[in-house]
């Protein structure tokens, strides 16, 4: 409350300063619209997340935001442009969605405008990829934040996690989606503590749209800013680049960094994904393989980062990847290291999320030669058996679209040093694991990266 104390006023005119006061405080505390925040002095950089917990019938889960506003203060803005995101290759993680600086205040949610999602799933019976007939029940989403989130001047991380096995309710191929968000908060935590809830930057890919001598930006599809990053000397450049200066606008790179004491963003590793401008990187899923070693893959996108979007596949395409000896195959974990099991052509298999390089794009959205083949984390979900030290194995859903692709019900999982056990490991527990799965004569296992329940 404010109190305003004036001895020399007579009591007509006190009585006009507190209504003057009381008016004042009606205006800016009380003003109709989503606007239920405060306002303060100053600013702070505000990293936006998303992130899903896994429904494992589904095989993709596009949903386009094309509008995101903080509640409260002046109702910040927090996308340049449209996003579209997909959740299914990135379960059990949050990617960046937007970096913004906001005004000191108190915000009460954040408001999402979408468009229609599109699904896909795998037909238990006809093993068939199926595109559902999909309708969203709103186009504007609320997620509250509770308790409120108050924004000072110091670097905050917002994550907005998707409950994505209650958002969809799927009735033969029809499918009927309600976003279901669930928002928590967390400071910028110091770097060597920083995991993708708390500033880390974990695997963001997409495209170089400017370079500079201290750094450059990033535009990942999921993001509706484009992600500015500083280097440094530590900074690590790695397949086919070796320095700032090969990176050119248009270039493909996947980067690993971390948020810095004021909340901008610092690239510790910069990986080539096309070391040209006019290239393409297919995301998605590994159907099947023909040869042995294998010189062509059945492939399935689930998102797609192309110099030309007109003939770029889009999410749910097949295509039909060639295999050469010279295709380069490589694992891509920033959590899992050491000696691993082999992914190359003879050890490519159904059901393994992978990303394949062209450094061409090619003409048809229908094929694609392979560069490189990267084997991606993936997310298997599952019932613990056999559980031994940090070892077990996974049973998972004959109703999952893994099951349904591969016809493997149990996957052993090792765990690590390395391993972030988020749920304790108990025989019967319910849990998503996240990592590398590799495949050797027909059979499966995975390392796991994290575990979550």
């Amino acid at each position: 409350m404010l109190q305003i104390v004036s001895r020399g006023l007579g009591g007509n005119m006190k009585k006009a300063v507190v209504l003057l006061v009381a008016l004042a405080a009606l205006v800016s505390g009380c003003s109709p619209g989503r606007n239920r925040g405060t306002v303060g002095t100053g600013s702070a950089s505000v990293l936006i997340n998303i992130g899903d917990a896994v429904n494992d019938q589904i095989l993709i889960f596009q949903l386009p935001i094309t509008a995101a506003t903080l509640n409260g203060g002046s109702n910040p803005s927090l996308l340049a442009s449209a996003a579209q995101l997909e959740f299914v290759e990135n379960s059990a993680s949050f990617q960046p969605f937007s970096l913004n600086t906001i005004p000191a205040g108190t915000y009460t949610g954040i408001t999402l405008t979408i468009g229609t999602p599109v699904i896909f799933t795998i037909d238990p019976t006809t093993k068939a990829l199926t595109q559902l007939t999909v309708a969203a029940a709103s186009t504007t989403v609320n997620v509250p934040f509770n308790p409120a989130v108050a924004v000072s001047t110091t670097p905050l991380v917002i994550n907005l996690d998707l409950d994505l096995a209650n958002s969809v309710t799927i009735t033969g191929t029809a499918a009927t989606v309600t976003p279901a968000f669930l928002a928590t908060t967390s400071p910028v935590a110091p770097a060597a503590s920083q995991d993708d809830t708390s500033g880390e930057i974990d695997n963001a890919r997409g495209k170089v749209t400017a370079v500079t001598t201290t750094g450059f930006t990033l535009q990942p599809p999921g993001a509706g800013r484009p992600l500015t990053f500083a280097v440094n000397a530590a900074t690590v450049f790695k397949d086919g680049i070796t320095n700032l200066s090969q990176l050119i606008q248009g270039m493909i790179v996947t980067v690993e960094g971390i948020s810095q004491a004021d909340g901008s963003l610092l690239a510790r590793t910069v990986e080539s994904e096309t070391e040209t401008a006019t290239g393409q990187v297919l995301e998605g899923v590994a159907v099947s393989t023909a040869g042995a070693p294998a010189t062509s893959m059945n492939f399935t996108t689930q998102s797609v980062i192309a110099s030309n979007s007109a003939t770029a596949p889009v999410a749910g395409n097949s295509v039909a990847v060639s295999i050469t000896t010279s295709t380069r195959f490589s694992v891509e974990s920033s959590r899992i290291s050491g000696v691993l099991p082999a992914f190359d052509a003879s050890t490519l298999g159904p059901g393994q999320q992978v990303i394949v390089d062209s450094e061409t794009q090619p003409a048809t959205s229908t094929s694609a030669p392979a560069d490189k083949v990267k084997l991606q984390e993936q997310v298997l979900f599952g019932t613990i058996t056999g559980l031994s030290g940090g070892n077990f194995t996974l049973s998972v859903s004959t109703t999952s679209t893994f099951f349904s692709q591969t016809g493997a019900a149990l996957v052993p999982v090792q765990t690590t040093a390395a391993t972030q056990l988020r749920v304790p490991l108990a025989n019967n527990a319910v849990v998503r694991v996240r990592g590398l799965l590799f495949f050797n004569a027909g059979s499966y296992s995975m390392i796991a990266s994290r575990i979550t329940p």
